[in-house]
């Protein structure tokens, strides 16, 4: 999937790829929010491969973090920004994520 954006990208960087809370972001718009977030996952060292779990409820944040995830060759497990601290701790345990990429708003607590 990544690779079709990539090429959308490169063929049209002005087309219009997603219109949220009344701004219009061009492919080359995400691409460059997509860059600059997959430099700061790639400072934590994740293997490819690894499970990293997406908990965001913002639409705009979780796609640019599931391209990242996915430029990087790791694998993404989507979570329900409404779980409570309890369930995510055993989504986390059970599946065995190597990171979790949340907000404050959905995290309180130690898990």
């Amino acid at each position: 999937m990544i690779k079709q954006f990539l090429n959308t990208t490169e063929k049209n960087p002005s087309k219009i790829f997603l219109h949220y809370k009344n701004i219009t972001y061009s492919y080359n718009d995400i691409q460059n929010q997509i860059i600059h977030t997959t430099r700061i996952i790639n400072q934590y060292n994740i293997e490819v491969g690894s499970l990293i779990g997406i908990q965001l409820s913002n639409p705009l944040e979780f796609i640019i973090n599931w391209f990242s995830c996915n430029y990087l060759g790791l694998i993404s497990v989507l979570i329900n920004p409404k779980l409570k601290n309890n369930e995510l701790k055993t989504i986390i345990n059970s599946v065995q994520l190597e990171q979790l990429i949340t907000t404050r708003k959905n995290y309180s607590g130690d898990l």
